[in-house]
């Protein structure tokens, strides 16, 4: 089983994989990561911390869908 810091370097880590994920970079500079098939979502700060890193759900974000999500968090 892999560690929290493990998924997030896999997931965050390697270059976006636009057939699954979309990304986008917030006005400070952070980093918004969703795959569209897994549901996992992270922010990585501009100077390369982890922000936060997650399956998203829109049962517990309360937006349709994790795409509409993901663009709030723009």
């Amino acid at each position: 089983m892999y560690d929290y810091a493990t998924l997030v370097d896999t997931f965050l880590g390697f270059p976006l994989d636009p057939e699954h994920q979309v990304e986008g970079r917030r006005s400070d500079g952070d980093l918004v990561r969703l795959d569209l098939r897994t549901g996992e979502f992270g922010i990585l700060s501009r100077s390369g911390h982890i922000v936060t890193y997650f399956k998203a759900d829109p049962r517990t974000h309360g937006k349709g869908t994790n795409l509409e999500y993901f663009k709030e968090c723009l």
